[in-house]
């Protein structure tokens, strides 16, 4: 069972359903990877909490109406991180076992909550 999100992590968010949907997408990323949105918020860059936030950037921006800035905002980096998150993601997930292995599994969690 996933767990609630806090909703003070994201601040300035003015439409509910799009708070409804950032929620599932960051508690199906914190399932499918083990890392907490703290982490994935921190400035660390460990490899697979690197990867989480990549992730949860691709998700957020595949699957909502938020721009790169707010993405940005939300996770705590740059939109240019954001950007290239996102077309790292896009290249990788047919390549790269972890994201072979999680990209499938996040689609699956967030449309299955």
């Amino acid at each position: 069972m996933r767990s609630k999100i806090n909703p003070y992590l994201f601040p300035g968010l003015d439409v509910e359903p799009t708070f409804a949907q950032i929620t599932d997408i960051v508690a199906a990323v914190k399932e499918s990877t083990n890392i907490d949105m703290c982490e994935i918020r921190s400035n660390t860059r460990e490899s697979d909490i690197k990867d989480a936030r990549h992730l949860l950037a691709y998700f957020l921006k595949k699957r909502t109406n938020l721009t790169f800035k707010k993405i940005g905002d939300l996770i705590n980096k740059h939109h240019a991180t954001v950007i290239h998150a996102c077309s790292r993601v896009d290249d990788m997930r047919e390549y790269d076992p972890y994201f072979k292995k999680h990209v499938p599994a996040i689609n699956y969690l967030i449309n299955n909550p």
